[in-house]
């Protein structure tokens, strides 16, 4: 079970798009996604639901 999800995570991770911001950990959006959530240990990255950034506040 760990196995098939590591595979789908990797390819949400394949499919997903940069955001540009700065920071030590990269940030990319996905159309797949529910949630936003941090993946990865040695580089890990911010997985965001496509269109979040956009219902934000800057407060």
């Amino acid at each position: 079970m760990r196995l098939v999800r590591s595979f789908r995570l990797r390819a949400v991770l394949k499919g997903a798009r940069d955001l540009d911001m700065t920071g030590p950990v990269r940030v990319k959006t996905s159309a797949s996604l529910l949630e936003p959530g941090l993946v990865g240990i040695f580089s890990p990255v911010v997985l965001l639901p496509q269109g979040l950034m956009a219902r934000l506040s800057h407060s």
